[in-house]
């Protein structure tokens, strides 16, 4: 019996940590939301041979410019990055990392301005 316990504990443990992230692109000036931009959260680890890169979620951000990330964190770096707008004259850290100054609280916020062409 207690080794099936410490089975079933080894493998809830194994498994990483559930986090939530929140991801918002906005732009700088107006505050108004960027919908539809590409986003990613990667994941990398250093092995035998060299830096392993995982791509742990992509996908597009919604009309309010948000998407909100389920995944299990393990023992691995992980980033955020969204693709810029086209006509971008100003981005501010278009990839940020977890447990840097720009996770606040689970919430990655990007910023851009547009180049207004007359």
């Amino acid at each position: 019996m207690k080794f099936y316990l410490l089975i079933i504990f080894f493998l809830a443990t194994s498994c990483g940590k559930k986090r939530t992230i929140h991801i918002i692109a906005k732009n700088a000036a107006t505050e108004v939301r960027y919908a539809g931009l590409e986003y990613f959260v990667v994941s990398s680890r250093t092995g035998a041979n060299g830096e392993k890169y995982k791509t742990e979620a992509h996908g597009t951000l919604d009309n309010n410019g948000e998407a909100v990330v389920e995944l299990r964190q393990k023992n691995r770096t992980y980033s955020v990055r969204v693709v810029e707008p086209a006509n971008t004259c100003y981005n501010k850290q278009i990839t940020q990392y977890f447990d840097s100054k720009y996770d606040v609280n689970g919430t990655f916020t990007f910023e851009f301005a547009m180049v207004n062409y007359k």
